[in-house]
């Protein structure tokens, strides 16, 4: 299991150091970093907890699935003066630059520890408000919390490590399930108990499905005019899948059975299916 200090150092410490700004942050708890003088200059560290919120841990034979919620706690420091408008320049600064920085960082990551890799996934959430006090060492502040949730599993294939494309445009999908169904037939001269037999496999059919955002952009066109039955249902497109594990594999492709959902004020979502393109009709034996 990957230790906490780990996940602080791989995926919230370069998120505080690309927002530009002078954090201290402890596991749980610690002492309050004061700010410090160079000659004329003052730093006034923002100081921080990050502690553990929540956990579950599910087992996958010997394998440990992990989730972590954690928080994080800051104190920011009230300008003495304010500015025309009324507001303070170090709250405005802190939201907005800590904001931009879990932004600009993947949250996605991959740790090795203890001869294990780790692939983890990160959400997260904006700098909730909290309240404004006279505190002892800082004085007038305000205090900030977000949440961050790590999940991971050792030695696995997440489903960020599918790369899928349709004539040259990546699908930043919400979903995907990548299927390969046989078609069965019965051997029926293999000797049965209680009505079994062996089967054969006489084809198998492959096929990907995607739930995915409706975004405008040539592809969001594309499935929009098959869906509303403007473009022909046997167009191909030359799909290109990279797996987990690094294999590639390209096939021309058609839509499937396909349709956008949405309801109230929510984003339109696409359900598309892909199936191998055959060329030509073929009919007969």
């Amino acid at each position: 299991m990957l230790k906490l200090e780990t996940l602080k150092k791989e995926y919230i410490d370069p998120i505080l150091e690309s927002s530009g700004l002078p954090f201290k942050v402890y596991l749980d708890t610690g002492d309050f970093h004061k700010a410090i003088r160079n000659g004329n200059t003052v730093t006034e560290f923002i100081n921080g907890i990050m502690a553990v919120s929540g956990s579950s841990v599910e087992y996958a034979g010997e394998q440990e699935i992990v989730g972590i919620s954690t928080e994080l706690k800051f104190l920011v420091r009230v300008d003495d003066d304010m500015q025309a408008d009324g507001s303070f320049d170090s709250i405005e600064k802190f939201r907005d630059l800590l904001s931009q920085a879990f932004s600009s960082v993947k949250p996605k990551f991959n740790v090795t520890e203890d001869g294990k890799t780790y692939t983890v996934v990160v959400a997260y959430t904006l700098p909730d408000t909290g309240e404004r006090a006279q505190r002892s060492g800082i004085g007038d502040s305000l205090s900030y919390s977000c949440s961050v949730y790590f999940a991971y599993l050792a030695n696995s294939i997440n489903a960020t490590d599918v790369k899928i494309t349709i004539d040259g445009e990546e699908i930043n999908f919400l979903a995907v399930g990548i299927t390969r169904r046989p078609s069965i037939i019965a051997n029926l001269y293999t000797d049965n108990v209680n009505g079994e037999s062996a089967t054969y496999s006489e084809s198998a059919a492959f096929a990907v499905d995607l739930t995915m955002p409706a975004f405008i952009s040539s592809l969001g066109g594309i499935l929009s005019d098959y869906i509303l039955g403007i473009s022909d249902s046997n167009e191909p497109h030359t799909v290109v899948i990279t797996y987990g594990n690094g294999t590639t594999i390209t096939k021309q492709m058609i839509f499937g059975e396909s349709k956008g959902d949405g309801q109230g004020i929510e984003n339109v979502r696409y359900t598309v299916s892909l199936i191998p393109y055959a060329g030509e009709a073929v009919t007969g034996g």
